[in-house]
């Protein structure tokens, strides 16, 4: 038996084995876990590739994506200070919806900011319409006064303390309660929605967010050029005025795409987060603005408005050959960084927007299309009718009544009569033709979108040809005025202004640079050579005294034009609200500044332009001529009439600085009037001549024995600095050797800046300015020294 056995190989099967039933139970098992397989990979599949719109949002629920701001571009000046850039500050919210206890809460965190409580207490009540408690709510945004960690360290403690204090106010069966909830909502969250306590709060009841701000760091200095930023149209932050809002599409930065899964409190988790930066980061703005000589035009704007009592004043300083704006102020202006000063007439870039009838100023037109096509040269003689002249139903009047005279003496003397003269010679076609040759009419720059073009007269009046030939008849900009003054500095060329340079990315790539093109030559460079030392000649001797500049040659031409009145107010002009004009080039050899001041509705008793406004132009462009460290150019006596035609003489000039506006003629001034064509009132008293008279014997007197002073200043630096404090202005330091000098300033607490060697030529601010208006003193140095005077008897014995 045993052998039958072994014969069997283990692997010899069966023919035939009959199944059991636990066999069949086996298949019939595998048979449907099979099929359930299949269902799952089939359903797997149609999951995968054709969800149902509630498992598709199921699946997003989860997901998201946050946009973050980037920071928008820089604004520099021409030497790369920032003028504009973006700062990375904390703004504090709260969730009314988790804050437990409003009153104790609003208390912490009003003492914290310095904030009203009530204030504070309401914002952490707030609902919406349903009556609901908000979870997103502003508290303070931008918050720098108050060091990041220490912000974060006491939100951190306020949260903390509200826990501290639910959890003193919670029993153990609460405790245990709450608990179970959370354990039950984290798995059922969809169960026990409805049934959730929102008596209870889920998150923290402060926090903080991260968020760009935009800083001006030089407040109001350029503020209405710099512009500044805010929500916009599109619900973003962008520009809203000035080279913020026109030069947005460069400054604006592409927000950086955040996405990933978010956590129970909706933000996204770190280790799921992809970012996707924008395709353009914010570039930066390269202005042509030098900052330093626009802190010092608006400076002496403001100092000059207060002391004529005046409503607002503009000014701009340019290059005459390449365009650059070196400085363009509007006073008042706003500080980009407080809104409530962003509001209003501060808002206008006036030298852009407001249009003026621009006076004697524009009688340089005139002047050209005489020399052109009248046949006038500067000694053709022309009869100024002794100050009187019919013109239709007008009469225009000069103030010093001249007979027959040259032209350079007419235009010196700034005489109606002879340039509305010169202006019948060419007739209005051609006068209105040399108008628009000079540019009035057109847009100026391309940079800012805010500029106004102007009007000219289209009326064939011979009134309108007369009023045109002295500056009325068109409406102009001062940018418009500076680039026709720019034509006569530069030799007969219309420029373009343009105050943005360039725009580059962070990396230094050049996206845009302003390129200039070919200059057109509107006038012969002959004609502007003439007119140039014309213009020089009305800073000598003529109405524009005021702006002389030791040791530069000026030249510029002065104008005072008055408002003209809406016809709903009658039309014609209002001779209360005068317009005081300054426009001018220096030096006179090889210009390198030319600028235009205007001073609106001065209330001083004398407001003509070389009044008010020569002052403002001598300051500031000797300021500039100074910091672009342009040679001097000093002007000797018998340099005023050196060139060809012109009549050297010694004479006594008449007392321009007595017009006032006291008693005027409403017959002529409603369209002809100007500083220099003001008639001088016939009422005024015997004494007041009286004492003028007096006044230009003592300054005739004072003049010799100044003559007699000598070459260096004689006084000790101890007297000069006692001098200075008991007047509280700044001493006349010429003549001065830089110990001297810097033994002086260093004594009065003055900040200063040398150039040169030997002894003081010039100095920036002059003589006589307040001492608390004075931070830095510029001083020229040279080792040639002689004083004026000393200069101008050298010349004469040569």
């Amino acid at each position: 038996m045993v052998s039958d056995i072994f014969k069997k190989s283990p692997f010899d099967v069966e023919e035939k084995i009959p199944l059991t039933i636990e066999i069949k139970r086996l298949a019939i098992l595998q048979l449907c876990l099979f099929l359930l397989l299949c269902i799952i990979v089939v359903r797997l599949f149609i999951v995968s590739f054709f969800p149902k719109q509630i498992v598709k949002d199921y699946a997003t629920k989860h997901d998201g994506k946050i946009m973050r701001e980037n920071p928008r571009g820089m604004i520099y000046d021409r030497s790369q200070n920032p003028l504009a850039y973006s700062v990375l500050m904390p703004s504090l919210f709260c969730s009314p919806a988790d804050i437990l206890y409003p009153d104790e809460m609003a208390e912490k965190v009003s003492k914290k900011l310095g904030l009203d409580v009530e204030y504070i207490k309401k914002r952490m009540t707030l609902t919406n319409d349903k009556g609901d408690k908000l979870k997103y709510v502003l508290l303070r945004r931008g918050i720098d006064d108050i060091p990041k960690a220490e912000l974060e360290n006491f939100v951190s403690e306020i949260n903390k303390w509200q826990k501290e204090q639910l959890k003193k106010s919670t029993t153990p069966q609460e405790e245990k309660k709450q608990s179970y909830k959370e354990m039950l909502l984290s798995y059922f969250s969809k169960k026990l929605d409805k049934s959730e306590d929102n008596s209870k709060p889920k998150g923290n009841p402060l926090f903080i967010n991260y968020e760009w701000f935009r800083q001006y760091p030089h407040h109001d200095v350029g503020g209405n050029i710099i512009g500044f930023v805010a929500m916009n149209n599109e619900n973003r932050v962008g520009g809203i005025d000035g080279i913020e809002k026109d030069w947005d599409k460069y400054l604006y930065a592409d927000p950086t795409e955040i996405s990933g899964r978010k956590n129970s409190s909706g933000n996204i988790l770190p280790s799921t987060s992809h970012e996707q930066k924008g395709q353009y980061p914010g570039a930066n703005v390269h202005l042509t603005i030098d900052l330093e000589i626009q802190h010092v035009l608006e400076k002496e704007l403001d100092r000059r408005i207060e002391e004529c009592n005046a409503v607002d004043g503009m000014g701009i300083i340019m290059n005459p050959f390449t365009g650059e704006i070196l400085a363009m102020a509007s006073r008042p202006s706003y500080d980009p960084n407080v809104p409530e000063t962003r509001q209003g007439d501060a808002l206008k870039n006036k030298v852009l927007y407001e249009l003026i009838e621009p006076g004697s100023t524009f009688k340089i037109v005139t002047a050209s299309a005489g020399i052109e096509k009248g046949g006038i040269e500067t000694n053709t003689i022309i009869d100024c009718e002794g100050g009187r002249f019919q013109v239709g139903r007008k009469v225009i009047r000069d103030v010093h009544g001249m007979g027959a005279v040259p032209f350079w003496k007419c235009f010196e003397q700034s005489s109606n009569v002879a340039m509305v003269k010169v202006g019948r010679s060419v007739g209005l076609e051609t006068l209105r033709e040399y108008v628009k040759k000079f540019g009035f009419g057109t847009k100026t720059l391309q940079d800012i979108s805010t500029e106004r073009i102007g009007a000219i007269s289209t009326n064939k009046a011979e009134t309108t040809l007369s009023s045109m030939s002295i500056g009325y008849a068109v409406m102009v900009t001062p940018i418009q005025l500076a680039r026709a003054y720019a034509v006569i500095a530069n030799g007969g060329y219309l420029i373009e202004p343009y105050i943005v340079d360039k725009v580059t990315l962070p990396d230094g790539e050049v996206l845009y640079e302003h390129k200039a093109d070919k200059q057109p030559q509107v006038i012969k460079s002959e004609t502007a050579e003439i007119l140039r030392t014309l213009c020089h000649q009305v800073v000598l001797k003529g109405t524009g005294k005021s702006a002389n500049i030791p040791g530069y040659k000026v030249g510029g031409k002065t104008g005072t034009a008055l408002l003209a009145k809406s016809q709903k107010e009658g039309g014609g002009y209002d001779p209360d609200k005068i317009i005081s004009v300054f426009a001018g080039f220096a030096p006179i050899s090889h210009p390198k500044v030319v600028a235009v001041i205007v001073i609106r509705y001065p209330m001083s008793k004398i407001r003509y332009g070389g009044y008010v406004c020569g002052p403002v132009f001598r300051n500031v462009v000797y300021y500039t001529l100074t910091r672009l460290k342009v040679p001097p150019d000093p002007t000797f006596s018998n340099d005023l009439l050196k060139q060809e035609g012109f009549i050297a003489e010694e004479s006594v000039e008449k007392d321009n600085d007595s017009l006032y506006f006291e008693n005027i003629d409403p017959l002529w001034l409603h369209e002809l009037m100007d500083e220099d064509s003001t008639e001088v009132s016939k009422t005024m008293s015997a004494e007041n001549k009286s004492d003028r008279s007096n006044n230009k014997e003592k300054q005739s007197k004072t003049e010799k024995n100044e003559s007699k002073k000598p070459v260096f200043n004689p006084m000790s630096e101890e007297e000069i600095i006692n001098i200075a404090k008991q007047t509280e202005t700044l001493p006349d330091l010429s003549g001065l050797t830089k110990m001297k000098v810097l033994h002086v300033l260093n004594s009065l607490k003055i900040d200063y800046e040398c150039r040169g060697y030997g002894r003081v030529i010039s100095q920036y601010p002059v003589a006589g300015t307040p001492l608390k208006e004075v931070d830095i003193c510029l001083l020229d140095f040279s080792e040639d020294f002689h004083s004026p005077r000393e200069m101008v008897s050298l010349k004469k014995e040569e």
